[in-house]
């Protein structure tokens, strides 16, 4: 099984040695791959090391996380982030959300809490990598099985052997691939 990708981000370093001793990364499948002390460190980490999670204060200089969460959110990437901040407001949990943040966590972050929001988060990242998966072998299959008919009705046509009923069949046929 894929070991899930986390960085972390925080202008206080204090605040990284704390998350990174928490809880059990290893434990939960996850591997910390890199950490940043502000929000352009961060949007280099995330392109060098391409996460599958990001747990980053919301409140950093250089590029906040919410400028960071938008970027990701217009890209498309399937990253998850999960915000820690001092700030209890509401606008700041809002936009995160918005931007399809998993938790806004406030600090001091307790390891329970912590440990169940990644939880959550290795689990989906878990489910989209299957979904993901499946539909790559769908996709395969179905223009497999399309090459072969398209193959079997050649042959046909070469041999000879397209009777009325397969006339009618192949005429069919002939829309689908257009």
């Amino acid at each position: 099984m894929k070991e899930i990708r986390v960085l972390l981000a925080d202008d206080e370093p204090v605040i990284i040695r704390g998350l990174k001793k928490l809880i059990s990364w290893e434990k939960l499948g996850t591997t910390i791959v890199g950490e940043a002390s502000d929000g352009l460190e961060l949007k280099q980490q995330i392109e060098e090391h391409n996460p599958d999670l990001i747990i980053s204060d919301i409140s950093m200089p250089g590029y906040t996380g919410i400028d960071i969460i938008r970027e990701i959110h217009q890209a498309g990437r399937s990253v998850k982030v999960i915000f820690i901040s001092a700030y209890q407001e509401f606008t700041y949990a809002r936009q995160a959300l918005q931007y399809g943040a998993l938790d806004y966590l406030v600090k001091p972050v307790n390891k329970n809490q912590l440990e169940q929001v990644v939880s959550k988060a290795v689990s989906l990242i878990r489910q989209e990598t299957e979904g993901e998966r499946n539909k790559e072998k769908l996709n395969h299959y179905e223009q497999r099985n399309h090459r072969l008919t398209i193959e079997e009705l050649l042959d046909k046509l070469t041999d000879g052997n397209m009777g009325t009923a397969d006339t009618s069949m192949r005429s069919e046929r002939t829309w689908d691939l257009e």
